[in-house]
């Protein structure tokens, strides 16, 4: 296991203890064993069969700045029914790819395709961002001596949805999906469009 800053472990405890009271560390390397991204899964007793997942490391890679001129990173976020094995793991996929290939990650921005190899059987495909909705408002920026860090939660969508939001734009499907009550966690789901 490579070396952790300070802040990244004290990243790690805020997640945790917004996700609930069992959770654990892994580390993930990607294909050519140069950028590790740690994903934190949590599980809630007071939410039964929900796995919590945060990618710890990523907001190292500078977004921009504040007004301050500190630098800004993103986290991301995302959770799933306890039956899904893989949500972690394409977290921190997407979050290699982000690192490797310098890419912007914002609210609205869809990356496609990253879940694709993960399961045949489930029509979602991509990640949309989105601010965090699910912790409530536990996942506030934090502020440190180098960063700040921003959260943005992966919602799993389908490739009608993708199409529905490059014809229309992110909001209007965050509006229809929020309209047809999608089960955000369920990788499983029918997609709404």
């Amino acid at each position: 296991m490579t070396s952790v800053s300070q802040e990244n472990q004290n990243l790690s405890q805020f997640a945790g203890k917004v996700f609930g009271d069992d959770w654990t560390i892994a580390e993930h390397l990607n294909e050519q064993q140069q950028l590790v991204v740690y994903v934190l899964t949590g599980k809630d007793k007071e939410k039964p069969g929900l796995l919590s997942h945060a990618s710890i490391g990523l907001s190292d890679y500078e977004l921009g700045r504040d007004k301050s001129n500190i630098p800004l990173g993103t986290e991301l976020v995302g959770a799933c029914y306890e039956a899904c094995d893989y949500f972690d793991r394409a977290l921190a996929n997407t979050a290699n790819f982000i690192m490797s290939q310098k890419l912007l990650c914002k609210p609205g921005v869809i990356f496609a395709n990253v879940l694709d190899g993960f399961d045949d059987n489930s029509q979602m495909r991509h990640f949309m961002f989105a601010v965090p909705s699910l912790w409530e408002d536990g996942l506030y920026p934090l502020q440190f001596k180098t960063k700040t860090v921003l959260w943005l939660q992966a919602l799993p969508i389908s490739e009608s949805e993708m199409q529905f939001a490059q014809k229309n734009g992110a909001g209007e499907l965050g509006q229809k999906l929020v309209d047809e009550k999608a089960d955000f966690l369920d990788l499983g789901r029918q997609p709404v469009i």
